[in-house]
């Protein structure tokens, strides 16, 4: 319970955006997924991000947190960054109490907002990235989720045991 009463206390947006500061090149993550459509790069999410996000919620939300989102890297293969959005607010919303979820490969590209200025941005970054030239094969995912999440998961592997 004081767990819950912790969580409920903290700005999701605020403490993300610290907890990633520092984690890559640029600025922090923000939750807003569509500002990311179509990327996969280490630039946005990679070891460095989830070990901040797990240090973030071990010391503000408590062990348990930690060791679910340690649960739910683990089971993740994809890490385009909308969909590494999509399940941190997921696990978020759920009390930071879940362990595993379903990734579609069809939401990589899937835009939340229909209007104004952000439309247009993100019809733009969809557009421009599948004109790239760069190829989002599943031995290319696989791969690039290995490189994200491979250190991670080694570090932690007792929370992974029990």
């Amino acid at each position: 319970m004081a767990q819950a009463a912790k969580k409920s206390q903290i700005n999701v947006s605020e403490r993300f955006a610290q907890w990633t500061r520092g984690a890559a090149p640029g600025p922090s993550l923000t939750l807003d997924r569509d500002y990311y459509l179509g990327r996969m790069t280490e630039s946005d999410v990679n070891g460095k991000t989830l070990e901040q996000i797990y240090a973030g919620l071990r010391a503000e939300v408590g062990n348990n947190a930690a060791k679910n989102f340690v649960l739910l890297v683990n089971g993740m293969e994809d890490f385009h960054t909308p969909l590494f959005i999509d399940a941190f607010v997921t696990f978020w919303q759920s009390g930071c109490k879940l362990t595993s979820l379903e990734q579609r490969s069809s939401d990589r590209d899937d835009p939340r907002f229909s209007s104004g200025g952000a439309a247009e941005a993100q019809f733009f970054a969809v557009f421009a990235n599948a004109i790239s030239g760069e190829k989002k094969n599943a031995v290319a995912v696989a791969r690039h989720a290995e490189r994200v999440k491979g250190r991670f998961i080694q570090n932690h592997q007792r929370e992974l045991r029990g």
